[in-house]
């Protein structure tokens, strides 16, 4: 679907917001070129507030190799921002090694 928004309509750039398993595949179809990341300043633990284990992120999708230390994707930072004392928020482009 991505590759036909971006080839057939020629659309430049798509906001995807979405949980890892749509990242995860994302990436492992080198389909994101940039990322932008909101850090906040609070840990959060495995467990939410309601005690349900929180999502992890960029599990493998079904099907697909889990990225390890030499076939992860690399992000080179191109912009940090803070925004008070407790946000900063990064903008990077994506190298792919796999």
């Amino acid at each position: 679907m991505v590759r036909y928004i971006r080839q057939k309509l020629q659309v430049q750039f798509l906001d995807v917001s979405a949980g890892g398993k749509v990242l995860a595949q994302l990436y492992h179809e080198k389909l994101i070129d940039e990322v932008r990341l909101t850090i906040s300043g609070q840990i959060a633990g495995l467990f939410s507030s309601q005690g349900q284990e929180r999502t992890k992120w960029f599990c493998p999708p079904e099907g697909y190799p889990a990225f390890t230390h030499v076939t992860s994707p690399l992000v080179h930072f191109k912009g940090i921002r803070a925004y008070g004392e407790n946000h900063l928020f990064v903008r990077g482009a994506v190298e792919y090694r796999h």
